[in-house]
């Protein structure tokens, strides 16, 4: 709580000396690094952590260590040896992430595998990419395109399953009414899909 505390004061700082001079502006501390303007851009090689907020904000080196990134858009394109807490409107992940990813937004695509568990909150959510622990997701339209080891819990109006999805653990699905998600006998076998009513307000 307390790291957190700071990388959010370090933030407000940076975005303060932003507006006061050309829009963008960068803090490191050690091997970790603060971003803040309309458009920051971390390629710096050899980061541990990165905090970074703005309007479009762009992750184009890897890191050690974790991720948090906060802007109306997101792109992570490099790998994440940690954790990533993203949350803006349009969000990206092409990079490998080898922790968790937290992401919440309007619409998300994680197209970099993840090499632990998946939290994700939006309108539009595609995963194209394998998840090696389980998977939480809740949105309007879910797209599950490749492999998710652990078990997965899905809450939305329009879920689908591409070709190379599969499911390792159990299914969870909350739907509107009970059956009328379509899961493919080759995603995961019914006997291990549980069915619940979701309430609409909810999903």
């Amino acid at each position: 709580m307390r790291i957190f505390a700071f990388a959010v004061s370090v933030l407000v700082l940076a975005g303060a000396v932003a507006q006061a001079q050309d829009g963008s502006a960068e803090v490191s501390f050690g091997n970790d690094y603060f971003h803040a303007g309309d458009e920051p851009r971390h390629s710096q090689q050899g980061g541990d952590d990165i905090f970074m907020a703005g309007d479009t904000v762009r992750m184009d080196a890897a890191i050690t260590g974790s991720a948090v990134m906060t802007a109306r858009r997101v792109e992570v394109n490099a790998d994440v040896g940690g954790d990533a807490y993203l949350a803006g409107m349009e969000l990206s992940v092409s990079g490998a992430v080898s922790g968790d990813v937290s992401i919440a937004g309007y619409e998300i695509q994680v197209d970099g595998p993840v090499g632990g568990d998946l939290r994700a909150t939006g309108a539009k959510v595609t995963v194209n990419a394998p998840v090696a622990g389980y998977a939480a997701i809740a949105g309007e339209a879910i797209q599950i395109n490749q492999p998710i080891s652990g078990d997965v819990g899905l809450a939305g109006q329009n879920i689908t399953f591409g070709p190379e999805a599969t499911i390792q653990g159990e299914l969870t699905l909350y739907e509107e009414e009970i059956g009328s998600t379509d899961v493919p006998g080759h995603v995961i076998t019914e006997d291990r899909i549980s069915r619940l009513k979701a309430d609409s307000s909810e999903v």
